[in-house]
This record gives C-alpha cells, structure tokens and sequence, in this order.
C-alpha cells in the first residue's frame, strides 16, 4: 500500500508540475538551444521530437547546467514553441519577397509590393499544407537542413523573445485623464465644448445617450461613453491625427484607434435613422417655401435640392488616377440631397473622384438598394444644370446667353443690367436662389468637421468614406436637436434673397405669375421629353 501511495503521489506531483506554466529565461533558452544540437550531433536524431532517451538526456543535462527540474511534457512544449517562433522568423527574415531585417534599425523592413508564396516551396515539401503534421519526417529529412534549422533557431528564437520581452515604459502618464478632461469640458464654460467639439453641451449629452441606449455603444472598464465620444468628435471637429488625440486624453495609441472606430460604428448605425427625408415628405409644403412669398407658389412642390462635392481622399499610389478630377489631387466624389431644413435626406459617398455626378445620379435612380428617396406625383428636387432635367428633377435653363448663378446677375452696375432678362433667366434667378441651400448645406457640413479637408494616410479608403457618412449624420443630429448653433445660423444669414429692385420690377414677370414660370419650365421638359 506505501509503494503505491508513493507512486500515485509521485505521478500526481509530476502531472501537477507539467501542468506549471514554465518560465524560460533567455539563459536557459541558450542552454537548451545548444543540448538539442550536442544530441543531433550524437545521431539521436528526432522524427518529429526527440526519442526516449533523447529526451531523457535533455532533461538530465539542462537540471546539471541550470540546476531546474523540466519533465518531458514541458521540454516537448518549449520545443514546439521553437518551431513555431522560427516559422515565423524564417517567414519574416527569408521567405516573405520583400521583407528583411535591417540591422541598423532592427526592424523588419517591406516593400510596397509584398508577395506571399507558398511556405512549401521553400522548404523543398511536396506537401499543400505547411500545417500538416503527417509531413514532419520528409521536413527533418536532410541532415544539413536540419543542423541549419536548430542554429538559426537559437537565432530567431532569441531575436523573436527580445522583441517581445522589450520592457515596457508608460508614456501618457499625467495626472489629467481622458476622463478629468472630458468633464471639465462638460461642466465648464458651454463654449469650450463647441469649440473643442463643434457641439454644445446639450447635444453632445444626448448624441451619447442615444448611442449607449439605440446603437449598442458600451463603456470599458476604464473609458466612459463620452470620452469615447469625445476622442470620436475631437478627431472629426480638428483633423488631428492619433498622437495628438493621445496626448490630449493620455491613452495609447491603440487605445485611441480601437473607440474612435467603436463609435464610427454606432454613428454609421445611427445614420441610417436620420439621414433620410420625413416620411410625408411627398405629401406637404415645406414651411421654409410656405412662409416665403419669393418661392410659394412658384415651387411649392418642390421637396429639396440635390448636388454632388468632393471631398480630399487619401488612396494608393497606383489607384490615384481615377480619384484625381479637376481639382488635381485625390477626392471622392459623394451625391447629397437635402432638404430646405438643411439637413441630409440622402448620401451617397465613396465614388472617385473623376465620376461625372450624372453618372452617379443615374445610379442612384437604377439601384434599389441605395435607398433614394424619390419625388412622387408633381413633386421634385431643383438639380443644377449638370443633372438632366426630367420629370420629378427640376434643372434651370442652359445657354451662353442665359444667366443661372446668383453672382452673374450681381455684376451689372445699373439695376437694369443686374435684373433677369425675359422668363429663362426669371426662371434660373429664383431656381438658383432655391437650389442654394444645398450649397449652404455643405458649406456648414465641411466648416464644421476639419477631418474633411484632408483625410489621413493612416485610414483606409472604406474608413475615409464611413467618416464622410458619419459625419452627416451628425451633421443631421446637431439640427434636429440643437436649439441654437452658430453654424447653422450664420449659413441661415447668409442666403441668397433677390434684390428689392428685383422683386418689385414687374417687367420680369412675363405672360403670367411666378407660379407661370414654373409650370412653363416643366411643360418645356414634357415636350422635349416627347
């Protein structure tokens, strides 16, 4: 009963003491490195491990040179460890067309054009599978080959151990946190969150309410939603690339990637919510032309404007030709319609740049599944003159001698030769007016978020375009929630209204009423349709 109580206690510690999580020193690692090659060199080749007394050396010789006790199972599992990290070095140092260590720098360097070939091929195996344990004879084959595999073993293993085991020295360490700054923002002077933020304290509260209750956006541990928030819109509102976003909220780098990208996510959500129209939008005057006698009756079927912009792309090197328009750099061309609110009803980003907005229009109008709110009945959008007038979009009259813009009708020095001549240009002066909300509608957008002006190399084109989205949408959520915003005010201020010599001058209502003008344009439409 003693034997076997001591051999049962005996297993039972070496089970327990293999099942201890070995910590392997760089000493040690050194030692065991050189003994797997004394035992090669001694003919006690392995298959895919060493045999019984190979191992049974290795643990004997490693207890006399390091004076610690390693069971066969943890010596089995460090050298499959090995094999693993030097797959890995040998993929990185030697394999991979492109990449090799710089020893000025000691770094792995790459090329722009990495290629990835079959690890197989380089190790002379007929195997598909480099995985593939079935084939670990024919890869320990070759003597040389092998010998050669556990010197640079101990290299790559010890280049692969450094580089993880580097210590690491905190960075951001001031006694603000993301946090302490976030609500000294928040319950500080209300214009420091605008100004930080673009938002005021009241909407930036709510945006992160309905975040956290409507769009699965959750806290960490460590970072609250609205510091999440926070690092989301000051990234938007200024542009500033990770290191600065860093030092402002004393996180790390990868910290501050990881919720930026959190809260891009639950924006982009909340965007197919609100960037639409209202849902009796086909069926009511807008307030903004019902109240206004320079557009009612004249347009009151007229549901809101659509244009294209652009917007600063950052793409590949080989992928720039298409992107680079008439500006002359990267853009990507988006298509917007909006309402006389200014607010968003449709968006349609990531196109390049050298897409004609016909184009993408009559995408828009071919594809059910981008969502595009169609005009019904006698409704319509006003389109510029680059948009084909048609039923449901209403375009001004083309010419060289017609007048569309609001500023060729200003350059006149007399009020005779500023005022609109015959109906065409009566027509393009109020139609132009109307259509200029959209233009005001992107100038608040692209005043407010500075990120738009220059998008960073560091994000993905498919990012570049969910920000543009994102964007909108919060663009759409400051107006519909925001009692009073400085942006949306001045861009209020700033609408182009006709001069009064204009207005009251009878001579350019033609043959009829204002409402005349209208239905004469689109009767022209219906017969040049025919």
């Amino acid at each position: 009963m003693d034997l076997n109580h001591e051999n049962a206690t005996s297993k039972l510690s070496s089970t327990k003491a293999s099942a201890r999580k070995t910590v392997w020193d760089s000493s040690t690692h050194m030692i065991f490195d050189e003994l797997c090659l004394e035992e090669v060199k001694n003919g006690i080749r392995p298959a895919s491990h060493f045999n019984k007394v190979g191992w049974t050396n290795l643990a004997n010789n490693l207890k006399t040179r390091t004076g610690k006790d390693y069971t066969k199972l943890q010596l089995k599992n460090h050298w499959d460890s090995m094999k693993r990290d030097w797959k890995l070095y040998d993929r990185l140092m030697r394999i991979e067309s492109g990449l090799g260590w710089d020893p000025v720098k000691k770094t792995i360097n790459s090329t722009s054009e990495m290629e990835i070939p079959n690890y197989g091929k380089y190790v002379n195996s007929d195997s598909e599978d480099e995985n593939n344990d079935s084939n670990e004879e024919d890869w320990l084959d070759d003597e040389k080959r092998f010998l050669l595999l556990c010197g640079l073993v101990v290299k790559g293993v010890m280049v692969v151990h450094n580089m993880m085991n580097i210590p690491r020295i905190p960075c951001r360490t001031s006694c603000r946190t993301g946090n302490i700054f976030i609500q000294e923002i928040l319950n500080g002077h209300p214009r420091r969150c605008f100004e930080d933020f673009r938002v005021h304290v009241d909407v930036y509260k709510s945006l992160c309410s309905d975040l956290r209750m409507h769009y699965n956006l959750k806290e960490t541990r460590n970072v609250s939603i609205e510091e999440f928030v926070g690092i989301f819109l000051l990234i938007l509102a200024h542009g500033c690339g990770n290191r600065l976003a860093q030092e402002i909220f004393n996180h790390s780098g990868e910290t501050i990637h990881r919720h930026f990208h959190h809260v891009l996510r639950a924006v982009l959500k909340l965007s197919g919510d609100i960037i639409m129209p209202k849902a009796n939008y086909n069926n009511e005057v807008p307030p903004q032309l019902l109240n206004n006698s320079r557009y009612y009756p004249m347009f009151k079927d007229c549901i809101g404007a659509i244009d294209g912009t652009h917007v600063k792309a950052s793409v590949r090197e080989h992928e720039q030709a298409k992107y680079i328009g008439r500006k002359g750099y990267a853009t990507q061309n988006i298509m917007a319609a909006c309402d006389f609110n200014m607010c968003f009803t449709f968006a349609w980003a990531g196109w390049e740049g050298t897409a004609h907005d016909t184009r993408i229009f009559l995408e828009a109008l071919r594809k059910p599944e981008v969502k595009f709110p169609r005009p019904t009945g006698d409704k319509y959008y006003v389109v510029d003159a680059g948009y084909p007038n048609t039923r449901g979009y209403l375009a001004p009259y083309k010419g060289n001698d017609v007048r569309y813009h609001i500023p060729d009708f200003r350059r006149g020095q007399t009020a005779a030769q500023r005022a609109p001549k015959g109906l065409k240009e009566t027509f393009n002066y109020y139609h132009s007016s109307l259509r200029n909300v959209i233009e005001r509608t992107f100038g608040v957008w692209k005043a407010r978020w500075a990120i738009l002006k220059d998008m960073h190399v560091n994000y993905s084109y498919e990012t570049q375009v969910d920000i543009v989205i994102a964007s909108m949408a919060i663009h759409n959520y400051i107006r519909m929630k925001g009692h009073f915003d400085e942006a949306f005010n001045k861009a209020q201020q700033e609408i182009y209204r006709p001069t009064r010599d204009v207005e009251n001058d009878t001579s350019i209502r033609i043959n009829g009423t204002q409402e005349d003008i209208t239905t004469r344009r689109r009767q022209d439409d219906l017969y040049m349709s025919l």
